[in-house]
């Protein structure tokens, strides 16, 4: 753990801003999440992180084992099924915040995160696909990086999202993006 001071505290904050700004504008809502959940709502939805980098401690009033939150797209998955179950699909979310990972080793110190992103939920096919890679892009302008790295949870394969992120975006991506994003898409 660690505290960020000034100016890295109002870079991270302008950051933030400059992403929930962006992901509002393709019509993503902001939710926002505790830092810390039962353990089982974490651990059923959880795919990306080992379950041993988990930051464990049971809960003093009820005796349940909670995590520190390690990524934030199983509570979006608990959101939606619990206090959106009444709302028709689709769902866009978005977040901000910070998880908490321990690092393995002999110092198994914790590792403090910041994550930002969206959860695009009950749209099909390629439509989705373009839609959240054009974000993504717009996202990466707007934090002005110029080395992006992807993480996609699953990707449509009935057909290649890049005519419809072309002519969302007015133009080709360019190369070097293209060649990243390919190779993460699913073969066809």
């Amino acid at each position: 753990m660690r505290d960020l001071l000034y100016p890295e505290s109002a870079a991270r904050r302008a950051l933030g801003a400059r992403l929930l700004q962006t992901f509002a504008q393709y019509g993503y809502d902001l939710v926002t999440t505790p830092p810390f959940e039962l353990a089982d709502v974490i651990e059923r939805g959880l795919t990306t992180v080992d379950r041993r980098d988990l930051m464990r401690f049971v809960e003093p009033d009820t005796g349940e084992v909670a995590l520190l939150r390690p990524d934030i797209t199983p509570q979006i998955a608990r959101i939606i099924a619990t206090r959106l179950a009444d709302r028709p699909p689709p769902y866009r979310l978005c977040y901000d915040g910070t998880v908490i990972r321990r690092r393995r080793g002999r110092a198994r110190r914790q590792k403090q995160i910041a994550q930002a992103g969206v959860e695009c939920v009950g749209i099909a096919g390629s439509s989705r696909d373009a839609e959240v890679i054009a974000l993504a892009v717009t996202a990466c302008r707007a934090a002005a990086s110029q080395d992006f790295a992807w993480s996609w949870g699953k990707l449509s394969s009935d057909s290649p999202p890049w005519p419809r992120l072309m002519s969302a975006q007015g133009r080709s991506p360019p190369m070097r993006l293209r060649a990243k994003i390919r190779r993460s898409l699913p073969a066809s």
